[in-house]
């Protein structure tokens, strides 16, 4: 679901209603969201679809990823209640090496995280409708791919996390 794949009718919104044109991504998410609270009900219509085609190369599926998180952050900056906790699993994830670099006491433990971190990766990996559509070996290339994807939404929630602070003390 994507934002140029939503249609409302206009008369059924209240009138503070509205798409917030300020966020990176993730304005369709809120604004579904913000519908549900004015007790809105938003369905499914297979007919309706939106051809996509894949990022050329990694570094440009990063960045797309990297704008997820930053929007996710701007998402729940705007209204906490609108992030589910599953949503801040990856950028929790990307905190486990920034805590190791920063805090050379926790070195040791960087092989067990690492491990950890890899193992959770493989197990999201095998869980992966992907994984079952690629085969058994191939779903081995999902590994650092599915770290990849955490780092980017980790790295981008962090950043609009820090950039929506910002904003509120500029506000201030």
């Amino acid at each position: 679901l994507i934002l140029c794949n939503l249609a409302v009718r206009r008369k059924s919104l209240a009138k503070n209603l509205r798409f917030r044109e300020n966020l990176k991504s993730n304005e369709e998410n809120l604004f579904l969201y913000e519908c549900r609270k004015f007790g809105l009900c938003a369905f499914f219509s297979p007919q309706l679809f939106v051809y996509h085609q894949r990022r050329k190369d990694l570094s440009s599926f990063a960045r797309q990823i990297f704008s997820y998180g930053y929007g996710r952050a701007q998402q729940t900056a705007h209204d906490a209640e609108s992030c589910h906790v599953a949503f801040l699993i990856p950028a929790l994830a990307y905190l486990l090496p920034v805590a190791v670099l920063w805090s050379p006491e926790l070195g040791v433990f960087a092989p067990k995280l690492i491990a950890l971190y890899l193992g959770l990766s493989l197990f999201g990996a095998l869980a992966s409708r992907e994984a079952r559509a690629v085969g058994p070996f191939a779903m081995f290339g999902l590994i650092p791919l599915t770290a990849i994807v955490h780092g980017s939404y980790g790295l981008g929630f962090w950043a609009g996390t820090v950039k929506s602070i910002e904003a509120r003390a500029a506000a201030f």
